[in-house]
């Protein structure tokens, strides 16, 4: 089966769909080509949080966008590409209002924005919304209903790139019936998402498995910062969830498969468990940057040496957190506002934070790295997330 389009959008996520709808009103025929359909393919909708974190600064209030920036560069720690942060940083506030625009409904409080500090930023500029990022993927799903130069293949397994003298020109793969797929087209949108269904512990649905870095790199594209991959504490059992940072401002006691507190005795001289708690705060992913690394270290020599659950975990103990306990604390982290909400949405899924300890672990959430890109989102490969206007009706070989 052979099809021709201006645009080939890879994936089905959030990236992806947004991808579709800008090539789309740009004047392109975009075909969106997903393992399964978007409402359920990728990372943004996959139910494993109570909340998206969605980062801007606030136009209105002077230097905030800037702080945004210098927040990226410093968490980045030197590897971060200033002019990639700089775009991200600039536009970020205008989505949000396209968002809404396209009915996602943020978290909000008084007579704006609710937002917090967090993702180890030094202002509050995380936005909520709730239920992770499915209202984001369904909003999308509208738009691209409305859009008739859209064509969603969403039983496509797409294994390898095609190329002629002029760079990237389409793809190849298969359908799940077994029927074989030429793709011309005249650019293509890698939004396959990470790869860290290489760990048996993640936070990715199934169909994260990296396909896009092994094309991009089997077409000859670079790849930059691929050793960046982004660890992080869980709930792990009954349900699986991530462990938001804001949670550790209530100081939940730890305790291994023995019945054993082990985090006093992980830690070096001159540093509590609250401390390390207390630092976990600012960010969800495991970090060297600050004390905070003691924990998942400790966790997971637990687990690794043979005290750990026979789930492959170790026991948090969050019974104490009664709202009126956590009322009392002070917040700088969102802690008021956001656990009420996340206490519901394990509730929901099983799991009574206030009745029984559950357990925890270190998961693979996000590789950080990918193919590298300019600040038109160009790779290495002529073709392959190209600037400019998309071009077709070329002659692919396979790649």
């Amino acid at each position: 089966m052979e099809y021709t389009t201006d645009v080939l959008v890879i994936g089905g996520g959030g990236a992806a769909c947004r991808a579709a709808l800008a090539a789309a009103d740009a004047g392109a025929r975009v075909l969106l080509a997903s393992k399964r359909p978007p409402a359920k393919a990728g990372a943004t909708s996959y139910p494993v949080a109570e909340m998206a974190g969605y980062n801007a600064g606030d136009p209105a209030v002077c230097g905030d966008v800037e702080k945004h920036y210098s927040d990226i560069l410093e968490a980045g720690q030197g590897m971060a590409d200033p002019q990639l942060a700089a775009i991200l940083a600039a536009r970020a506030p205008q989505t949000i209002r396209r968002l809404e625009a396209w009915g996602v409904p943020f978290e909000k409080e008084d007579d704006g924005y609710y937002v917090f500090k967090s993702c180890f930023s030094n202002s509050p500029r995380t936005h909520v919304i709730r239920g992770h990022g499915e209202p984001i993927i369904r909003a999308m799903m509208r738009q691209i209903a409305l859009r008739s130069q859209i064509t969603i293949l969403d039983d496509a397994v797409i294994l390898g790139l095609l190329q002629n003298g002029d760079g990237c020109c389409g793809a190849w793969g298969y359908r799940t019936d077994g029927t074989r797929l030429t793709i011309c087209a005249g650019a293509v949108v890698l939004a396959t998402g990470g790869g860290s269904q290489i760990f048996e512990k993640n936070l990715n649905p199934a169909d994260v498995t990296g396909d896009g870095y092994r094309m991009a790199f089997e077409a000859g594209a670079e790849l930059v910062n691929m050793e960046f991959m982004q660890i992080g504490i869980g709930f792990s059992h009954p349900v699986t969830n991530i462990f938001n940072g804001y949670i550790w401002e209530g100081k939940p006691i730890l305790r291994n498969a023995c019945g054993q507190e082990f985090l006093p005795a992980a830690l070096p001289e001159g540093i509590t468990g609250a401390e390390v708690m207390h630092e976990h705060r600012r960010h969800f992913p495991f970090s060297t940057s600050d004390n905070a690394k003691y924990l998942e270290i400790a966790i997971q020599r637990e687990i690794s040496e043979g005290r750990g659950t026979k789930n492959g975990g170790v026991l948090a103990d969050l019974r104490h957190m009664e709202d009126a306990w956590v009322a009392a604390l002070p917040d700088d982290c969102g802690i008021h506002h956001m656990w009420p909400i996340a206490r519901q949405h394990m509730l929901e899924k099983g799991a009574d934070l206030l009745k029984s300890p559950v357990e925890i672990c270190c998961f693979a959430h996000a590789v950080n790295g990918g193919v590298r890109i300019d600040q038109n989102a160009g790779s290495t490969v002529p073709g392959l997330m190209p600037p400019g206007r998309p071009r077709a009706g070329r002659t692919a070989r396979t790649a």
